[in-house]
């Protein structure tokens, strides 16, 4: 089995695949376990369309089929998830949204950034994962802009850096 590390932002210009990128290594490391990366902008879920509620899994599209194929394949899942005005993206919810039982005690654990860190965008993003019955492990790691923004961009790999023991201790959590 494999953990999904799945990038929540779809903008054009995002930090969220490179941060992903820079954790993998160390959650592969932690957890012993295969890492792949999935992307909600290549994923490109449509809202909520499928006639029956998600909880039935009995789903009809073939993206939706996909979509509970790759969380259904996953041992377990980190999100990737920036903040933004508060919360976590739109493709976040709709992606936790679109699938029911799929959800159902997978072990789950979230990365927040941005330059508060992604502070006020766990919590909601825990409470969803829980309410769709997904186990979210303790500790979700919260790396802040702050000190790696420069002028060419943000240094994502020195920002995973001064986390690793905490982003290592995560992955430990869903070995």
């Amino acid at each position: 089995m494999v953990i999904k590390i799945i990038v929540t932002s779809t903008r054009p210009l995002r930090n969220g695949g490179h941060i992903a990128e820079a954790i993998a290594p160390l959650l592969a490391e932690a957890s012993g376990k295969q890492v792949e990366l999935v992307d909600l902008r290549e994923v490109a879920l449509p809202l909520l369309d499928e006639p029956e509620m998600p909880r039935m899994g009995n789903y009809q599209n073939e993206h939706t089929k996909a979509w509970a194929k790759t969380i259904s394949d996953a041992e377990a899942v980190v999100w990737v998830t920036p903040e933004y005005n508060g919360f976590f993206t739109a493709a976040a919810k709709n992606a936790i949204d679109t699938l029911g039982p799929e959800w159902a005690e997978k072990p789950t654990a979230i990365v927040g950034y941005g330059f508060g860190g992604g502070g006020r965008a766990v919590p909601p993003l825990t409470q969803l994962l829980e309410n769709v019955g997904a186990k979210v492990v303790q500790g979700s790691v919260l790396l802040s802009f702050q000190e790696f923004m420069g002028e060419s961009g943000l240094d994502a790999a020195g920002l995973v850096a001064a986390h690793a023991d905490e982003l290592r201790a995560l992955g430990a959590q869903l070995a």
